[in-house]
């Protein structure tokens, strides 16, 4: 009998410790952070935790009875019970696709599934437990990634300039449709291609010198010009930027842009010419109003064209721009030109000039500035011919300027007009020779004449050996 009453307290405590762990199990159930459900074999849902009724917008009572299939959006349902069928006649089956569900209020959400079939002891399916996992944000960033890929894709392929990808030898891994193009190659054919086939002969050396120190990790330029040569044989002119690509670290080959600048370069070469000619129309110019000077005075004939020659020296050695040093030049060759309007018996006169006379050479600076200004010179021309009788002092002609108000082409060219003049002979005297004109700047150099110029005026004539030609 005492037997008998302890063997019933102990069922009774085992008992009541099994419906503690199962009130704990479906405490833990009904709160697990995932959607959980159990359906009979009909597919019909006998239980439901509190996770997946909060998923859907549903309390229990209005899930629980109802058709599992109900609850999953109708262009999928027909699948599911197809593999729910299949699931319960015991087939291996591929992990469950992504399902999408429809909550209370209509709105769609997706999730992951997964099954276990629960079995009485003949082995007959009598249930199935499912789990469910609210993938919707995943989706969402899922869709918006592919998106983003494809506008990327779309980008690529639509942009005006060429994209290319190539491997450390030069082989072409991607090309987008552009790229192809600017080579009068498809996409096809291109892809093919390595990088030295589309480079024109003449830059090949170049082309891989630049791509091979790239992948060596070297400093080469990022973007350069360079020939190329399309599919027919036709040279064209192309810029590039490229960059290493770079995987885990380690660079792989380069990423590369293209511009087709074929006929920015014949445009280039177009106003290039066209400047020349207008320079060379500008020279003729220049050189016949000085020739129209010296046949008035043929005593000073060379004169402009050697204080030219002197003051580009001059601006040279002082390390003036291209455009101040054409700008002397181009003054000097015809700084004179206001001698027009002088009678010519006056400049040809072997005696001293009188005071009215003189007053008609001081006009002279004048008269060509009235007549260059007129002329759209691409430098101050008409007022460096107009300056270059002031003097550093203020002493000079015609408007008194002085030091800094005098510009410094006109500066250099004053210095120049000087010492040539008195090197040379004139009606009125004989040649003074470079010696006593190289005295005379030197010793009014800072009171008449810019110092900085006469002092390189005097190295050239004492150190370069300068001389008049």
């Amino acid at each position: 009998m005492k037997n008998s009453q302890k063997e019933l307290k102990r069922v009774k405590k085992t008992n009541e410790r099994l419906q503690k762990i199962a009130s704990l199990f479906k405490k833990r159930w009904e709160d697990a952070p995932v959607a959980c459900h159990t359906l009979n074999t009909e597919g019909i849902i006998t239980d439901v935790n509190k996770t997946e009724a909060r998923m859907l917008g549903y309390k229990k009572e209005e899930m629980i009875g109802h058709p599992i299939f109900d609850f999953i959006l109708p262009d999928q349902r027909e699948e599911a019970r197809k593999r729910f069928l299949q699931k319960l006649k015991g087939r291996r089956l591929p992990r469950a696709k992504d399902r999408i569900y429809l909550r209370k209020d209509g709105s769609k959400i997706y999730v992951a599934i997964d099954d276990r079939l629960e079995r009485d002891r003949s082995g007959k399916v009598i249930s199935v437990h499912t789990t469910m996992v609210d993938i919707s944000d995943h989706k969402k960033a899922e869709a918006a990634l592919k998106d983003s890929e494809a506008r990327y894709k779309e980008l690529v392929e639509m942009a005006g300039i060429g994209i290319l990808i190539d491997d450390e030898q030069g082989n072409v891994k991607y090309a987008n449709k552009r790229y192809a193009e600017i080579f009068g190659y498809n996409l096809r054919e291109f892809r093919r291609l390595s990088i030295q086939s589309v480079v024109h002969p003449d830059d090949v050396e170049k082309v891989m010198k630049y791509h091979l120190g790239r992948i060596k990790g070297k400093r080469v330029p990022s973007r350069y010009e360079f020939k190329g040569i399309r599919k027919d044989g036709t040279p064209i002119y192309l810029e590039v930027s490229a960059v290493p690509l770079k995987e885990d670290g380690e660079i792989i080959g380069t990423r590369a842009y293209l511009w087709d600048i074929t006929e920015r370069k014949k445009a280039e070469k177009e106003i290039k010419d066209t400047l020349e000619m207008l320079r060379k129309n500008l020279n003729a110019t220049i050189n016949a109003i000085a020739l129209t000077v010296e046949a008035r005075d043929p005593f000073t004939s060379g004169h402009q064209r050697r204080v030219a020659d002197l003051a580009r020296a001059i601006a040279t050695e002082m390390g003036l721009t291209k455009d101040s040093i054409e700008a002397i030049r181009t003054a000097g060759v015809i700084h004179d030109l206001g001698k027009i309007c002088v009678p010519a018996d006056i400049l040809s006169k072997p005696a001293k000039l009188n005071e009215l006379e003189f007053s008609l050479i001081k006009a002279h600076p004048k008269v060509a500035y009235d007549i260059l200004k007129e002329i759209d010179f691409p430098w101050p021309v008409a007022e460096i011919v107009y300056q270059h009788h002031e003097r550093w002092n203020g002493s000079g002609y015609p408007r008194g300027l002085s030091d800094d108000e005098i510009l410094l082409e006109a500066r250099i060219l004053a210095v120049a007009d000087v010492v040539e003049a008195m090197s040379s002979h004139r009606p009125y005297r004989p040649a003074l020779g470079i010696k006593e004109a190289l005295k005379e700047i030197e010793k009014n150099k800072g009171i008449l004449y810019d110092l900085e110029t006469v002092n390189v005026c005097l190295k050239l004539f004492s150190k370069k050996k300068y001389s008049f030609k």
